[in-house]
């Protein structure tokens, strides 16, 4: 193009202008945005991170308190049955005592046998 046809296109667009204003604080602003997604988009991860972190822990605490519990749990019905075993014993033994004796019963007797 020559300078005329410069000079006719810039009469017909009209002057040349500077930019809009805000023009630049809009860029700014998108970039500003951006920095802040990622900088969100990075602490969301950290914070899923540690929650995964976290719950991992406490289920490992939770199967650890699970055996636990179980293992007390054994522990408490192999003593019941002792317990009720003893008891059966007692039981004959003072139904067997009764009838040699007639109705005079001792009381206590197995009671004391269970008491340790």
């Amino acid at each position: 193009m020559d300078a005329w046809t410069v000079c006719v296109h810039t009469a017909l667009r009209g002057p040349i202008r500077a930019p809009p204003r805000g023009h630049l604080k809009r860029a700014h602003t998108l970039d500003s945005n951006v920095s802040r997604r990622q900088q969100r988009m990075i602490k969301n991860r950290e914070s899923a991170s540690l929650s995964r972190k976290k719950k991992k822990e406490y289920l490992l605490t939770l199967e650890s308190r699970l055996k636990v519990a179980l293992s007390e749990n054994e522990k408490l019905k192999n003593e019941n049955g002792t317990l009720k075993r003893q008891l059966e014993v007692c039981l004959k033994g003072e139904q067997n005592l009764s009838s040699q004796q007639g109705p005079v019963r001792v009381a206590g007797t197995c009671w004391a046998s269970l008491q340790r």
